[in-house]
């Protein structure tokens, strides 16, 4: 899975937590994810990004919001062109922020 694929799931996942939570503090107290490992797994912004997320914690985030892996990659690059998904995901490099 190339870096962009696994930018776009990532704020995929940002974005349905704070759908689902509000924002990414409530989120990591009702999943029971450290506020900081959440911030770092779904963001990409300041210095705390990591550059790769640990599968058990994308399924463990995926379990809480009641969603599969395949949903979520459907979700975060099916049903759209990739290439245009690509191109507007590193357009919006650090203007996306979840808080």
């Amino acid at each position: 899975m190339g870096n962009e694929t696994a930018d776009l799931i990532r704020d995929e996942l940002g974005r349905l937590l704070v759908y689902r939570f509000g924002d990414l503090k409530r989120a990591s107290q009702e999943i029971g994810i450290p506020y900081k490992t959440l911030y770092r797994a779904v963001t990409e912004n300041g210095q705390d990004r990591v550059q790769r997320v640990p599968l058990d914690t994308v399924l463990e985030i995926a379990d809480a919001l009641g969603i599969t892996i395949a949903e979520l990659y459907n979700q975060a690059v099916g049903g759209q062109d990739y290439a245009l998904a690509a191109k507007t995901r590193s357009s919006n490099r650090g203007e996306t922020h979840y808080e």
